[in-house]
């Protein structure tokens, strides 16, 4: 039988991960909730999320419900942020005036509508 000596294991070293200043995302105007995907990108970085949703719900407070909006977010080191919100893509607003609500349906018909809509703006 092979002796209990004392056999070193040895541990793996824990590598942290350093995450950048600045977290572009796209939020839902007026649906910030600390649910996957926004609540663990801003856990991890430090920020408090609760804070975080409520403050940005009340900033798009004057906008549509649910029309998504490309989000920069400025991390500082003592972990306060500065929020810069953006207008909505122009892929969004043109898929809105068509009445498309996912990519790649009815295309011939989307193109027609789309079409029709430039001609008369």
């Amino acid at each position: 039988m092979a002796s209990k000596a004392a056999v070193r294991v040895r541990k793996k070293e824990v590598v942290k991960v350093v995450h950048g200043a600045l977290l572009k995302t796209n939020i839902r105007s007026q649906m910030a909730s600390a649910a996957p995907p926004l609540g663990p990108q801003l856990g991890q970085r430090g920020i408090n999320v609760a804070n975080f949703c409520k403050e940005f719900n009340k900033e798009t407070g004057h906008i549509k419900p649910g029309v998504v909006l490309p989000t920069r977010i400025s991390i500082k080191p003592d972990r306060t942020y500065d929020l810069e919100i953006c207008s909505p893509t122009t892929a969004w607003l043109l898929k809105q005036a068509a009445g498309i609500n996912r990519g790649k349906q009815n295309s011939e018909l989307a193109d027609k509508k789309a079409a029709k809509m430039l001609r008369t703006a």
